[in-house]
Parts: structure tokens; sequence; C-alpha cells
């Protein structure tokens, strides 16, 4: 009899179970609460608000029930090290999501070996274990001796912390310009010579091209290439804009696995002018630019501080106020192409600084707008693009 009364209660509990849910309760977090979902591809430990949380495994999916509202969110090492951070929204009653991505190696750098002009061998794999900036020079070239002696200061200044700075001579008679060179910019690091398609070779370039100099790679602690830069390329011409403080986060850090992506800004290493295909987004811009055939860039509302943005960052809000699809090209520290449809608006996020803007409507019969624009870090901007003029 009582077993009889159990199972009928039983019954009557889940029938009310049921009859809840059909009326809508709602299975999920509690109002005032939200879910937190964080899939990373580096291992570490979460922390909210300061507190530690939840273990994260690489692949793997970690949800954390949080107070709905703001947090601020962060992944550390083993070592207790930020790998990451961001301010998060969290909705009441719903779950938010975050990928955490870092930087992938361009490739696996193969081992290079140079000769010095007293005759010393010099291979990479003596620097293994050590962060290495190459640079391939031609030794009268100006771009060449600036990156020099960049590299001269910061392998004095952080040499003993795991940072190795080596350079290449391709000049034809290097033999003989090398050691003036090395003496009239006393350069304190080995200078090597090789040829051309050796060079060429290790680049990972056409065996036909004649490359802009210098040529930069940097590779981290276990050999592989972070970054890797044409003479041509913004980077190389402001190294201390550009590159000091992404080569000291990976000197820090060791691995380029380890730094988030567009720590080393805009890598576009050189390729043939001659191949269409090969044309980047800063190669657009310079053509728009030669032309003289553009509009100035509309004057956008001043930039404001993001708290949500991380070190280095900052975001641009475009709105498209034509009636026809937009295209905005961003060439600096990285390249951008945002697109936009007619009456719309579009917000991303980008490493911070000095940027050629392009904007391109989809009507051959409007021109392009163009201009430069600086986007400080930790900030948020905006522009407005419409059309004003009869064409």
């Amino acid at each position: 009899m009582l077993r009889s009364a159990l199972m009928l209660l039983a019954t009557v509990v889940f029938a009310a179970g049921q009859n809840q849910t059909k009326q809508g309760t709602p299975s999920g977090p509690p109002m005032s609460m939200g879910v937190l979902a964080i899939a990373s591809d580096h291992e570490g430990t979460l922390f909210v608000d300061g507190e530690r949380k939840i273990a994260i495994l690489p692949g793997k999916i970690a949800t954390v029930r949080l107070t709905a509202g703001q947090h601020f969110v962060d992944l550390r090492d083993s070592k207790g090290s930020k790998l990451w951070e961001r301010i998060v929204n969290v909705p009441a009653g719903a779950q938010v999501a975050e990928r955490i991505e870092f930087s992938k190696p361009i490739r696996s750098s193969p081992d290079f070996t140079m000769t010095t002009a007293d005759g010393k061998r010099v291979s990479l794999a003596d620097y293994r274990g050590k962060v290495v900036a190459l640079e391939f020079i031609l030794v009268h070239c100006p771009h060449c001796i600036t990156t020099s002696i960049f590299m001269k200061k910061l392998y004095e200044e952080v040499g003993t912390s795991g940072f190795q700075a080596l350079a290449v001579s391709v000049d034809a008679n290097a033999s003989e310009v090398v050691p003036e060179f090395v003496s009239r910019n006393a350069i304190s690091y080995p200078v090597g010579i090789a040829s051309i398609p050796a060079g060429l070779t290790y680049l990972s370039l056409p065996p036909n091209l004649v490359p802009m100099v210098p040529q930069l790679v940097i590779l981290d602690r276990k050999g592989d290439i972070c970054a890797q830069y044409g003479g041509d390329s913004p980077a190389v011409k402001d190294l201390e804009v550009y590159l000091s403080k992404p080569l000291r986060q990976l000197i820090s850090a060791g691995l380029c696995s380890s730094l988030l992506p567009g720590t080393f800004p805009g890598l576009n290493p050189s390729a043939p002018a001659s191949n269409p295909s090969s044309a980047s987004l800063a190669q657009e811009i310079e053509q728009a630019e030669r032309s003289g055939r553009t509009t100035p860039l509309p004057s956008g509302s001043p930039c404001t501080p993001d708290s949500s943005l991380i070190r280095g960052m900052a975001r641009y809000e475009v709105k498209n106020s034509t009636a026809y699809d937009l295209r905005v090209i961003l060439s600096g520290p990285t390249e951008q192409e945002i697109r936009v449809a007619p009456s719309s608006s579009r917000s991303v996020t980008f490493p911070a600084g000095l940027y050629k803007v392009l904007g391109r409507v989809a009507s051959p019969n409007i021109l392009p707008f163009y201009g430069q624009e600086s986007f400080p870090d930790g900030t948020g901007c905006a522009s407005e693009f419409y059309i004003d003029q009869k064409f």
C-alpha cells in the first residue's frame, strides 16, 4: 500500500514537472544569472574579476555560471602570467561565448647557415632556444642600416633575456663591404654573407624575384617563423612603432603560439609584382592614391576610450549611409577589409595605429574615399560614409 502511494506521488511530481515545462518555465539559468562559454586553443586557468574559476583545456568548451552584467575575464598560464583579457557582458538568462585564439606560426624555419667576413660559419641552429631576428640586407640601403641599428639597440638591451639578432649581407662584394659596415655602425651581433638565391630559398620566395630589402624574419624559441616582412612593409619602415612592442612580447612569451593574433602586424612577405592575384589591400590603396582621383574621407566622430578592448587594440565602426554596398580597406600595422551593406553599420577590432583608409562603393561613377586616420590604443572610433555630391 505504501509502495503504491509512493509510486503515485512520483507520477504526480513527474507530471507536474512536464506540465511546468510545457507552460514555458525556462530550463536554462535563472534570469539573474548567465553562462559564459569559453573555447581556447591554449591551456590555462580562467579568472573572473580576479577570482580563479576553471581550468581551460585546448579544444574543450568550458562554461561558467556568472551573475548577469559585465565581468573582467582573463586567462593565465601555469606561472600566473596573463595570456588574454577582456571585459565580457554576460546577459541575464542566456549564454555568451568567447573564443580565445592565439597566433599560429607562418611556417617552421629550415636551418640557415652563413659565413662571416672572417670565415666563421654561423647557423640558426646555434641559437635554438632564443627568439631570433634575422635580417637580409644590402649594406648601403638606408632602411637596412636603420633596421640593423634598431636590432643592435634591442640586442644590447634584451640579449641576455633570450634574444639574438643576426644580419645577412647579400651584396655581390659582401666580403669587402661587410667589415666596414660593422665597424661604421658598431654592430654588436653576427653579420654574415650569403647569396641572393640562398636567401630567396630560405624566405620561400620565387627564385626570379628581386626582393626589396631588408627582408626581416622573426623566429620564436622553437624555431617557428612568427613574422616575415619585406622592405616595402610599413613595419620595416617604422620599426619602433610597429615591432618594438611585439618583439618584447615574443621574448617574454617565447613562442608564437603564446601570442594573440595581430601581435605582429600586417604580415606581408614580398610577392611577385607581376602576379595580379597577389595584389594586397595595401597595393589597392596605393593605386588609388597614385591615380589622384579620390574624394576626402568623411570626417568621423572623435575616438573615445573603450574599456572592453585589450591593450594595443582599437575599434572602428563604419556606418554606410549610401545606397550601395561599401568596402572599406585599411592598411597600416595590419590590413583589414570591412564590407558594409547599404543603410547598415559594422564594427571591427584591430591593432591600434596610423592607417591609410580607402572606401569604395559599388558604383563605377562614384570616386573612392581616401585619407589617413589614427586609431589610438584602447579607443573606439566611427565614420559615416555618405554621398552628397552629384556625379
